[in-house]
């Protein structure tokens, strides 16, 4: 059994948002998404979300279906574009609620990214789901993700280094800096970003950029899943420092409108792992990134199919 959530009911939604906070940290990513959802940052029509529930009364199993910010026109052509989707289980249901769920909740007939879904006890049985069914192929990118506690952040950034390099502006990112951002940090279709997504970011939540002569050389922005995200420097203003400034002057903005600051970055990120120790982010677990390809797809007509996700960008 399964219901999907209506969004539009907050009550409903508020009773997932209770269940996710008692899973944290390892819920945060879907937790902070829906907290969005449920403050109106984020619309049901801006990422076309899907809520599914083994049982609203007494819920063991959550899946979140949502696609990226910017890349989908309009609810009928959901099918043509990547499903991103979460999951969150309690442990012991992961054999038979959520095995169960995978099978009636999932666009199988699609490509499909599992986002930050817990590596040791949800990663191996949508494998064992994708093998048995033989439905399509997949692969595993595994993230370090890590938190920062206000606290701890207040008292490290104290002693972090403060100094702007001279001709250095930091601020807030402007819209129109979207497409330089796209084309300069060489972001690719696969990759999902659209200029769409960025203006969102750079609009409605917290971002910062290092600029000398209004040209944009260093950038961080806060992401419409609530992570940091997208940090990025010009080869000719590395080992500035820039990175590390603009994060901790954006880790400060976004404990303004939200409860906590959470990233995730690659195991062998070790720069993004440096800059976060220094921070004082913790880790808080390993989560995995899980691309699946259909053996067979089904997609809806549209006149711009054809390299559709670049047709976004």
């Amino acid at each position: 059994m399964y219901t999907e959530v209506n969004l539009c009911n907050t009550d409903n939604l508020l009773i997932v948002l209770k269940f996710l906070r008692a899973q944290l940290p390892q819920s945060i990513f879907p937790w902070q998404l829906l907290t969005y959802v449920y403050q109106n940052v984020l619309t049901r029509d801006d990422i076309y979300t899907q809520v599914f529930v083994d049982n609203l009364t007494e819920i063991k199993c959550v899946i979140i279906l949502y696609s990226a910010f910017g890349l989908v026109p309009h609810w009928n052509l959901i099918e043509n574009y990547i499903r991103n989707c979460t999951i969150v289980c309690d442990k012991e249901y992961t054999k038979d609620i959520l095995v169960e769920m995978l099978s009636k909740c999932i666009p199988w007939k699609q490509r499909v990214m599992f986002c930050a879904v817990e590596q040791n006890y949800i990663t191996p049985v949508i494998e064992e789901f994708v093998a048995e069914k033989k439905i399509g192929s997949y692969k595993i990118w595994r993230y370090i993700q890590f938190e920062l506690d206000k606290n701890v952040f207040l008292e490290k950034s104290k002693i972090l280094p403060t100094t702007v390099p001279e001709g250095i502006e930091i601020r807030p990112l402007q819209p129109e800096d979207a497409l330089f951002m796209i084309e300069e940090g060489g972001y690719t279709p696969d990759d999902l970003y659209s200029v769409t997504q960025i203006q969102f970011c750079i609009k409605n939540l917290c971002s910062m950029g290092a600029y000398r002569h209004g040209k944009l050389l260093c950038w961080r922005l806060l992401q419409y899943d609530g992570s940091l995200d997208m940090v990025y420097t010009v080869p000719e203003a590395r080992r500035l420092g820039l990175s590390s400034l603009l994060s901790v002057r954006l880790a400060a903005e976004i404990f303004k409108i939200q409860e906590r600051v959470f990233g995730h970055t690659a195991l062998n990120n070790r720069n993004s792992l440096g800059l976060a120790a220094k921070m004082g982010f913790h880790e808080t677990g390993i989560c995995d990134w899980i691309v699946f390809e259909p053996k067979y797809t089904c997609a809806k007509g549209d006149p711009q199919q054809l390299d559709v996700l670049k047709s976004s960008i």
